[in-house]
Parts: C-alpha cells; structure tokens; sequence
C-alpha cells in the first residue's frame, strides 16, 4: 500500500523533486537530500482493527489503515521564508483523493497540519484514511 502510494504522487504530481518513504527521511533531517526539496514522504501512521464480525472461531476484522503523507518544502534565504507548500499541498490531494490503492478501499482525506518549519525546511503532514479487511479463513 505504502510503495503504491508513492507511485502515485511520484507519477502525478511532477512537482515533487523526490518521492520517498518514511525510511529516508533521516538523510534530509540529516542535511544529506536539502538538494532534493521539495518532497514527499510517505508512511503508515496507525492501523485500527473493528471487532470480530464472524460468530465461529475464524476472525474477520474491518482494518481501518491511516497514512501519512508528509511534503517537505525548503526555507532558505534571510528570512528563512519557506517555498509556498500550498501548491504542493493541493495537488497531492487531487492525486489522491478517492484514488483506490491495491486492492483496498478509495482513500479518504482525513487532516493537515503544519509539523515543523525549523532547520531550513518547512513540513505538512496530511493525514488519509483506507479500508482493509483481517480474515484468518
């Protein structure tokens, strides 16, 4: 799902010098990627199981899967201005928005916010919702 959605934005949204997982964003935190700014990292926030719906000792669960879309913009210059994230921010969305991953549910916006703007970078975390199922039959 995670690698899915990162194809997506990397394929749609042309904006976007790098289209990474979760997984690098040490080397940007680090100082290593600025040069690939702006950006887009993408990782799995929470997962939310429902109760069992099945009355036998097989499990069926409804898995709520929330994903984490953070951009990244740079802040350079005296006054440390960050690149306007709200362009970036909009066309993530439209990428998304009721865009189907795998074999899941179409994902549902969920929440944005601003996260950081420190250390010559400014960062937006969106926040999306999908729906999976456990089946242990």
């Amino acid at each position: 799902m995670i690698e899915a959605i990162r194809a997506r934005l990397e394929a749609e949204v042309a904006d976007f010098e790098s289209v990474r997982t979760i997984a690098d964003l040490g080397n940007l935190v680090d100082g290593a990627q600025r040069h690939q700014l702006p950006a887009a990292f993408v990782h799995l926030v929470a997962d939310r199981a429902d109760k069992n719906t099945l009355a036998t000792q097989a499990v069926m669960q409804r898995l709520t899967r929330e994903v984490g879309v953070l951009i990244v913009v740079s802040a350079t210059g005296q006054s440390r201005v960050p690149e306007p994230i709200e362009p970036l921010v909009t066309k993530a969305r439209t990428a998304l928005l009721g865009w189907a991953p795998d074999d899941l549910e179409p994902l549902h916006f969920l929440a944005g916010q601003i996260v950081r703007i420190a250390g010559g970078t400014a960062m937006w975390l969106d926040r999306w919702t999908t729906t999976d199922h456990l089946r242990s039959i």
